[in-house]
């Protein structure tokens, strides 16, 4: 008979300096992999950001191959085909009006800054709280501070650009075959547990897939409420702003409060009972959203708690800017997928089913 295992995973006879040493070496493995993980955090999200993309595609693709008996990569050729000509189409159409819009946006904004400041000015607290603040001449300066402005913003739209081209092709490798990447991590497990990863990470895709149509049926009910809301009520410049407020609805909790800033700011110039009905109209289409669609489709899937959605954000934003921001939300679901599958389920050996379970999809 051999000796005892203990819960520990080392036989008691193995002398305490070696235990130590283990001990040592497990600390100083996941201490180095944090180490990896903090400085090549950038390029752990921008991987992750392809994952989304790949996820994007496949799963049209897959619907495609098992519906259609098309072949996987014949369907994912055509997902893109029709993915890039509707996207052609939008821009040919409409391009030239957003161009427009755009630019009238960023002409209008600063006459609407300067009135919200003449109108907080004519109340007696106003001079008190606009103390400090630099007017948009003194934010501008001179042409000289305007055209390094125009530099930076020049480097930053490129370094922008190229962030998008590696996300774009990292999802487009990863779309082509993901059966290969995914075994290629279901090797990286000891045998006995490679069935439960490949369970894992089918249920970490499934996740993923109803996370990605939840907002991408948000980003449209948003877009097109606020955009028909602000027709309505007036507001130019209408397109331009429920365009903002549609790709803003992809980052939870502070996307939606950032796109509601121009449109209050350019109502603000017609008249403060605009803007109000203004914030009543970003208000009512977020409840909608909030309430009515996003509680429907998160049955078949992760219910995202805001608070830790909002901690995760404010982590990823100190640690990697504005692209830690936009991913929280969905690291923050694969996170959750996992502490339920790993540790609640396998560790804890808690099996309760889950609302996603009891309706697979």
């Amino acid at each position: 008979m051999g000796r005892p295992i203990p819960s520990g995973g080392l036989p008691n006879g193995v002398p305490l300096s070696q235990r130590a040493l283990v001990i040592a070496g497990v600390l100083a493995a996941v201490a180095g992999v944090l180490l990896l993980v903090w400085f090549a955090h950038r390029a752990l999200l921008l991987a992750f950001a392809g994952v989304l993309v790949a996820v994007l595609l496949s799963t049209p693709a897959a619907l495609l191959h098992q519906r259609a008996r098309l072949p996987y990569r014949v369907a994912l050729f055509l997902v893109l085909v029709l993915l890039g000509g509707t996207i052609a189409v939008a821009v040919s159409l409409r391009g030239p009006a957003v161009v427009t819009e755009v630019d009238a946006l960023r002409d209008s904004l600063p006459r609407a800054l300067d009135a919200l400041r003449d109108r907080v000015a004519q109340y007696p607290w106003g001079p008190r709280l606009l103390d400090g603040v630099p007017t948009m001449a003194e934010v501008v300066g001179d042409q000289q501070a305007l055209a390094g402005r125009a530099r930076d913003f020049a480097a930053r739209l490129l370094a922008l650009l190229s962030t998008g081209l590696i996300i774009l092709f990292t999802g487009l490798f990863l779309a082509v075959e993901p059966g290969l990447y995914v075994r290629g991590v279901v090797r990286l497990v000891p045998p006995r547990h490679r069935e439960r990863a490949r369970v894992v990470m089918d249920e970490v895709g499934r996740a993923l897939r109803w996370w990605l149509l939840a907002k991408v049926v948000s980003m449209f009910v948003i877009g097109v409420g606020t955009g028909v809301g602000l027709y309505l009520l007036g507001v130019p410049l209408v397109f331009s702003l429920g365009l903002i407020a549609a790709l803003l609805t992809f980052v939870p909790n502070i996307g939606p409060i950032v796109s509601a800033v121009p449109a209050v700011l350019l109502a603000l110039v017609q008249g403060p009972r605009l803007a109000f009905w203004v914030v009543l109209l970003y208000l009512g289409v977020q409840v909608v959203e909030s309430y009515l669609i996003t509680p429907y489709l998160e049955r078949r899937t992760v219910s995202l708690p805001p608070a830790l959605t909002l901690t995760v954000q404010v982590l990823l934003g100190a640690a990697a800017g504005v692209l830690g921001i936009a991913l929280a939300a969905p690291l923050t679901a694969v996170g959750l997928v996992l502490v339920r599958m790993l540790y609640v389920e396998d560790v804890l050996g808690d099996r309760t089913l889950t609302g996603s379970e009891q309706n697979p999809g």
